[in-house]
């Protein structure tokens, strides 16, 4: 019988930001490219860059973090 353990719940910093709908994005199939841009726009510490992870300037092969798998 596998043993299941209770995990610490994660969530917002809001010292960040205290409106939460500039941090969180609709689910990434429902993303378009004109929606990304907006979203992007709106915070900096948006769930869109985790979601949708793309390069953005200054951040080539060699300075991007690896995904962890």
């Amino acid at each position: 019988m596998p043993k299941i353990y209770p995990f610490k719940g994660v969530h917002f910093d809001t010292s960040k930001s205290r409106d939460l709908t500039a941090l969180t994005t609709q689910p990434y199939d429902k993303i378009n490219p004109a929606l990304r841009g907006r979203v992007l726009k709106k915070h900096e510490h948006n769930l869109i860059r985790v979601i949708l992870r793309k390069d953005e300037a200054g951040q080539g092969p060699s300075t991007r973090k690896p995904r962890r798998r």
